[in-house]
């Protein structure tokens, strides 16, 4: 079947050769749209490395020294951290809730977030800093995606004690280094000493997984994370905590100024991010939908035009689903022709000017890009990748060409086929 298809395809070189220099133009129009919309679409389809559910954040303030409520003797550091217990410790005792955290100026989805550089051999990585308070019950809080067998509690309790009597005692990603566990690691260039992995996290809006790292401190940051237990209504939680917390969370100088989902926090910077890959998705569907519309209807209109032949074939005695399947066949062969010229002529290009990169995304990938984790990083995975993807859409698009028409044209007798003609 197959040698009389591809002497069949052979026989009306002519009229396919017009139809394969369309499908290798369309290949490539699809191959640029695809290529970004399709590393967006799986960049903010991988895991936060933490869960984000049930979460929410209490934004802290302090009264100005104007302020009628202002009191001179809280100032002292040491009093202001006991203040900062104080308000942790009443909202862990609040109805519903499971656990509560600080939550310092540096960690997931923070602007002002930074990195250390951890050494391993020869290998170097960079690990984005989260501020933890010992026995602030920090991994539990944010329920750390667990890796290498370590739980959230375990990790919790390797950090304990104060923040200067073991500075360098750190959590760090057990992927940090691509191919190799982090956990054990003596870093005696930086002083480093890992005691406890977690999994890579997210870091922003529209960024890929990235090693993190603990840093121990004090309790000075202005807000705090607390986890509503399961089961718990939000609709009925959140606004009932942030009036009881507006009106009784208050020590020293400092009150809560809102209480806010962590979902609303992580996105609170990355209207950029997510309208870029809105713009490219509504744009990419738009030209899609017009070229896969030309598509369909050049192969709806070919395979309509085959009327007197398809009648011959079944006056020899084809079925039906012989008929289908052999104008889907031919569709199949050609479309798959196409692809590969068109792949291959792309494919010049890409080597000279590169593939996709999201590089520099709000400048939330620089420290983790480059590293091997991701596969739009391998340039021939990439590639294979956004291929097969191109080489399904149009082999969906021209098989639906001639499926279509070609049921119907199966249906007719012989007779009124080679008669209508």
């Amino acid at each position: 079947m197959l040698r009389m298809i591809l002497k069949m395809l052979w026989a009306r070189k002519r009229r396919y050769g017009w139809l394969l220099t369309e499908l290798v133009l369309v290949t490539m129009i699809v191959w640029v749209l695809l290529d970004p919309v399709a590393v967006l679409f799986s960049i903010e389809s991988m895991p936060n490395g933490f869960d984000e559910r049930n979460l929410y954040r209490v934004v802290l303030a302090d009264y100005s020294p104007r302020s009628p409520r202002f009191r001179p003797d809280e100032v002292n550091p040491v009093k202001a951290r006991e203040n900062r217990w104080h308000l942790l410790r009443r909202v862990r005792a609040y109805d519903g809730v499971e656990s509560a955290t600080f939550f310092g100026n540096t960690g997931p989805f923070w602007q002002t977030s930074y990195f250390l550089r951890f050494q391993k051999d020869s290998l170097t990585t960079d690990a984005w800093v989260m501020e933890i308070v010992p026995g602030s019950d920090y991994f539990q809080t944010l329920r750390f995606t667990e890796a290498d067998g370590q739980t959230n509690e375990q990790l919790d309790r390797l950090l304990q004690g104060e923040p200067f009597e073991q500075p360098d005692r750190v959590v760090l990603s057990d992927a940090a280094f691509p191919g190799q566990s982090a956990r054990g690691l003596n870093d005696t260039v930086n002083q480093h000493q890992v005691v406890g992995t977690t999994a890579l996290v997210r870091m922003r809006v529209g960024g890929v997984p990235m090693p993190v790292t603990s840093r121990l401190v004090y309790p000075v940051g202005r807000s705090m994370l607390l986890r509503v237990r399961d089961g718990v209504d939000e609709d009925e939680f959140l606004p009932a905590f942030t009036e009881w917390a507006r009106n009784n969370l208050q020590a020293g100088n400092s009150y809560v100024r809102s209480v806010q989902p962590f979902r609303d926090f992580m996105h609170e910077d990355g209207d950029d991010v997510r309208q870029n890959l809105r713009v490219r998705s509504i744009l990419a569907g738009f030209f899609l939908f017009f070229l896969f519309m030309g598509v369909t209807g050049t192969f709806w209109m070919q395979t309509r035009s085959r009327r007197e032949e398809i009648g011959i074939l079944k006056s020899f005695g084809a079925t039906r689903g012989t008929i289908v399947r052999s104008l889907l066949a031919e569709g199949f062969i050609l479309a798959t022709l196409a692809v590969a010229i068109g792949c291959l002529i792309y494919l010049q290009y890409v080597l000279k000017e590169g593939l996709y990169n999201p590089l520099g995304n709000n400048g939330n990938n620089i420290c983790t890009l480059y590293s091997g984790r991701f596969w739009f990083e391998h340039f021939k995975t990439h590639f294979a990748v956004v291929s097969l993807i191109t080489w399904a859409l149009l082999q969906f698009v021209v098989c639906l060409g001639i499926w279509i028409p070609a049921r119907g044209m199966s249906r007719v007798t012989p007779t009124e086929a080679l008669h209508e003609e």
